[in-house]
């Protein structure tokens, strides 16, 4: 039995398949496994069911995280550039205000020691292990945050990289020849007991914001009266005070419905049969979605393996990431999200939905979180 530390740097620890199953191999395996998560307030669940796992949420108020943006932007980016000109306090120069504050949760475990194995998710804990001269494991989910810190990285204290594509590991690493371990972000496979059906009855898996689609699926739904979309995951606070302002009507009368409460994959998989197609969207002309779009563009969301692993058809932002749902007719893309270009996918699935949704299961049945992650999982626990 090995003692492993996991630093997590997000406070949607529950909505990330990766790490939580992750975590349910290793304790499978006998190990001890401890998660530091949080760092800013997240809307939503703030805690997974992880059986075993020691958990320890840490963050920063919404406000305190607000503030710190508004110092990174209109003080700390002009001084901390001076600072790197004159090559002064070079550990922190290149870190924003955030990721300062952040910084002072993950050195906490770290001081402590007590553990065999560490395991960094994204670039801002690998670069502390590394400044507190651990060698460590790298997880890579969001490849986009911590750049400005790649050059400080020595890819030879890297026991291992964990990452959905090569293409992603070149964009951090270029060509090193560290250890990779390619894993999609992907449920463990089951074979699915109740098979969804066509129908109008249409969902949306994950965070219920504004970048990622909502306002699109709200107006299709306002504009289509014979269709329900159905929203599981946390509501961004925004979206709930625009729902209560301006769509109220579409709630009362059933064609919109909003589900916050937390399940697990087993029951999910069984919620989801309960509707047809499921909706992966973002929107690139929102400035966040835009600044990280090589992130999504290279890999596709977790929600997405989730969908085909029950044979669900999908419909998603046309990307490159997502090409193999229309190669494999699993699903369509869409060019963009007007109401009458999502009604045409709909329609075009459900025309013919045993197809769409063969050809969905069975390429859920290609990817399998457990059967991918474990080479990792045996080399941690040797």
């Amino acid at each position: 039995m090995k003692r492993i530390l996991i630093i997590f740097p997000y406070g949607h620890l529950a909505y990330s398949p990766t790490i939580l199953n992750l975590c349910k191999l290793l304790r499978a395996r006998g190990h001890a496994v401890r998660v530091v998560y949080g760092f800013e307030e997240y809307w939503g669940e703030k805690t997974p069911h992880l059986d075993g796992v020691e958990l320890e949420n840490i963050f920063y108020s919404t406000r305190t995280a607000l503030f710190a943006r508004r110092v990174n932007r209109f003080i700390w980016k002009p001084v901390s550039k001076v600072l790197r000109m004159l090559s002064l306090f070079p550990v922190y120069n290149r870190l924003s205000v955030r990721e300062i504050l952040f910084s002072r949760i993950i050195k906490k475990p770290l001081r402590k020691a007590g553990f065999d194995e560490l395991i960094a998710v994204d670039i801002l804990p690998l670069y502390w292990a590394q400044r507190f001269h651990y060698e460590c494991h790298f997880v890579s989910l969001e490849v986009d945050d911590g750049l400005p810190l790649l050059g400080s990285i020595d890819t030879a204290r890297i026991k291992s990289v964990v990452i959905q594509s090569q293409e992603r590991l070149q964009h951090l690493f270029g060509n090193s020849e560290v250890l990779r371990f390619l894993v999609p972000n992907a449920p463990n496979f089951v074979e699915p007991v109740r098979r969804t059906k066509a129908s109008s009855n249409l969902i949306y898996n994950g965070a219920v914001w504004a970048p990622f689609g909502a306002i699109y699926l709200i107006e299709y739904v306002k504009t289509y009266p014979e269709y329900t979309v159905h929203f599981k995951g946390g509501i961004h606070p925004y979206i709930r005070g625009l729902v209560d302002a301006r769509y109220k009507s579409l709630v009362d009368s059933g064609r919109l419905s909003f589900s916050e409460t937390y399940i697990e994959d087993h029951d999910l998989r069984d919620y989801l049969a309960n509707y047809s197609i499921g909706f992966c969207l973002y929107d690139f002309s929102d400035p966040d979605i835009e600044r990280r779009r090589f992130n999504y563009e290279t890999a596709p969301s977790g929600k997405v393996y989730f969908y085909l692993s029950v044979g669900m058809p999908v419909i998603a932002t046309r990307i490159r990431g997502f090409g193999f749902i229309e190669e494999r007719h699993a699903g369509l893309l869409l060019d963009d999200h007007k109401p009458a270009t999502i009604k045409k996918a709909v329609d075009r699935i459900l025309s013919d939905y045993r197809m769409f949704s063969d050809n969905a299961l069975s390429l859920g049945r290609s990817f399998s979180f457990d059967e991918s992650a474990k080479p990792f999982i045996d080399l941690i626990s040797q």
